[in-house]
């Protein structure tokens, strides 16, 4: 596959209103609400090691552990306009819980290809928690996950408050927020699923400056129970650089490894739909 040679200028002119709001986005402290730019691209599982065989990627084992608000009748943080994201991430010498909104999506395209993609700017907040807290949210969650496959209501809820309690009282930044989302309804948090994870990282610079390449092999589980493996790769600017030049970087990295809209649009299951599903007949013992 091949681009044409002023597919810079042409991915540029696509994201001006964008830059408008957003030109550059340089990183943030640690510790701090960081601002982020990113983008991304599902991919087959053959496309994935191709490009890690491309680069000089160092790789990095975690667990996610993906939060929910379940109100009765859907999860309200991924559904909200915002579209809320709450997870642990679980590394052999630390765990982290992080929060995160969307701020923006503008959609980009390779000229010349069919490859669309879109180009998010977001918010984020991180807390690195201890040890007895990763520990025992840990446990609530798989043992959730766990229970969510019988029909012991009264166990469930019992779980159920627990984990709210416990993932309420964290003073991680954004948590405000996600907590004002429901409103006056009840609801509670839930584990929605587990993805193990291995994510190999490098620095490239594609002709706008150094890009975070990221290629994830990840396999998806309801607790013990396997439901998929599944590959991506994300893409975010190591220097400042405005949105036309990120995205320029991003078609550029297409252009490098071939990539085609066979590579980027795999089979891939909805991992909370099943775990929606199962909620459901919990919820005369969740009073909801």
């Amino acid at each position: 596959m091949r681009f044409s040679n002023s597919f810079a200028v042409y991915v540029f002119a696509a994201l001006v209103p964008f830059l408008a709001s957003a030109s550059e986005i340089a990183p943030q402290a640690k510790g701090e609400v960081a601002r982020q730019r990113e983008a991304g691209f599902n991919l087959t599982e053959s496309a994935a090691k191709a490009i890690l065989n491309r680069y000089a990627f160092k790789p990095k084992t975690r667990n996610d552990y993906y939060v929910e608000i379940y109100d009765g009748a859907a999860f309200l943080l991924g559904t909200s306009s915002n579209e809320y994201k709450l997870r642990l991430q679980d590394y052999s010498q630390k765990s982290v819980l992080q929060t995160a909104r969307k701020l923006s999506i503008q959609t980009a395209n390779c000229p010349g290809t069919s490859l669309n993609f879109n180009v998010r700017e977001k918010e984020t907040g991180e807390l690195e928690i201890p040890r007895a807290s990763r520990d025992r949210f840990i446990q609530l969650a798989e043992t959730q996950l766990a229970l969510l496959r019988g029909s012991d209501g009264a166990a469930f809820l019992t779980h159920a408050q627990q984990f709210k309690t416990l993932v309420s009282a964290f003073k991680v930044p954004l948590l405000p927020a996600l907590l004002a989302v429901p409103g006056q309804h009840p609801w509670y948090f839930v584990p929605t699923h587990i993805t193990y994870k291995t994510k190999s990282k490098a620095e490239v610079d594609f002709g706008y400056g150094l890009v975070e390449v990221s290629v994830t092999e990840g396999e998806d589980n309801l607790g013990q129970e396997f439901v998929q493996n599944k590959f991506e790769v994300e893409f975010e600017p190591v220097d400042s650089m405005s949105a036309g030049d990120f995205a320029a970087s991003v078609c550029e990295f297409a252009r490098e490894v071939g990539l085609s809209v066979g590579d980027v649009t795999p089979l891939r299951l909805k991992v909370q739909e099943t775990t929606l599903t199962r909620l459901k007949p919990f919820n005369g013992a969740l009073g909801l």
